[in-house]
């Protein structure tokens, strides 16, 4: 059977309900419209800010990466600079070693001892020469032993013929430092 709504009240009423539930739908569309919008642009916002920061830590951290290079490239010329100051320091100390040794040299000798040939290999130095006789010989080693600059004297080798007064000699001999 079919059921007859004779009362119209009830029709106006439903109709009534309809538009009121329209209304308060799109209201509440309209405000789920607005929060989204809201939302998007606070996080829109949210994320300029932190490009922004972004941005301004890696302008900062390409500073300091600049400043790092230039300092590796100051670090690198200092070591190099100190590498020629040792090469030049090294060079130095090798020439004074020649001077030192013919300085020392000098303090040890005698007029009676003639130097007639000098050899220096490194540290190594071997020393030929003329004397009068086997105590000037004995002297002169003496003298380079108890000389702060030499050690290891070795008397290599004495000769000398019966018809002259000379004798030649052979002294093997290392300088220190």
């Amino acid at each position: 059977m079919i059921q007859v709504n004779l009362l119209p009240w009830r029709e106006s009423a439903r109709k009534s309900k309809k538009l009121r539930f329209g209304v308060v739908s799109i209201f509440f569309i309209f405000i789920a419209i607005l929060a989204l919008i809201a939302l998007h642009l606070y996080f829109r916002g949210f994320i300029n800010d932190q490009q922004k920061l972004n941005d301004y830590l890696q302008l900062e951290i390409n500073q300091e990466q600049t400043t790092m290079s230039a300092l590796l490239v100051k670090q690198k010329d200092r070591l190099a600079l100190e590498a020629q100051l040792h090469f030049i320091m090294a060079l130095y100390d090798k020439n004074y070693q020649s001077v030192r040794f013919l300085n020392g040299l000098t303090t040890i000798m005698s007029d009676i001892v003639k130097i007639t040939k000098l050899t220096k290999g490194g540290n190594l130095i071997t020393l030929e020469g003329i004397a009068h006789s086997d105590e000037d010989i004995t002297n002169f080693t003496q003298n380079i032993a108890k000389s702060p600059l030499f050690n290891q004297v070795v008397l290599t080798a004495i000769s000398g013929d019966t018809t002259s007064a000379a004798k030649t000699f052979q002294v093997h001999f290392v300088q220190k430092g």
